[in-house]
């Protein structure tokens, strides 16, 4: 549940971070599998996946200005609210998982805790696949983005065009 609910805050920071940078959030799809559920909230089309493992986010930046930096902090959201609803589940509750008399506890705040602190590995550079397409993890579009062309990142944005279609 956890775990669910740490997925669910690292694509919410992806679509934050796109907006908060002059990008346009489009799409969430969470899970992979079949597809169970599908809504719009705020003109964002959300698709909940039968096998909740892990998600994906996509927006789209009208603007070429600084395509890369705002590319950037795009894919870095999601890893970065996750460390900061971590660290508020830190500072604001209790998330030592054993009691005063010392039996091994695993309290909810600590399990939402720990699941947002371990969404740190989305920064593992490896590539994956999304219904059959191969795309990067986080952490390996970071450490290709400065060696990637401004067109490419169009073409990646662009995706979102064919899974709209889909």
């Amino acid at each position: 549940m956890a775990y669910k609910v740490a997925v669910i805050i690292h694509e919410t920071g992806h679509l934050i971070a796109a907006k908060s940078v002059g990008g346009t959030p489009r799409r969430v799809v969470l899970g992979k599998g079949h597809e169970l559920y599908r809504t719009k909230i705020r003109n964002i089309r959300v698709v909940i996946n039968s096998n909740f493992l892990g998600g994906h986010a996509y927006a789209s930046f009208e603007q070429p200005g600084l395509l890369k930096l705002r590319y950037g902090a795009f894919i870095l959201g999601g890893v970065l609210l996750n460390l900061i609803c971590g660290l508020v589940m830190s500072i604001f509750f209790e998330v030592d998982f054993t009691n005063s008399r010392g039996e091994v506890i695993i309290a909810i705040p600590f399990t939402i805790f720990l699941a947002n602190s371990l969404m740190v590995l989305n920064l593992i550079p490896y590539n994956t696949t999304i219904m059959g397409m191969k795309v990067s993890t986080d952490g390996l579009a970071l450490l290709k983005l400065p060696f990637t062309k401004p067109g490419e990142i169009e073409k990646r944005i662009d995706v979102n065009l064919l899974f709209d279609g889909h």
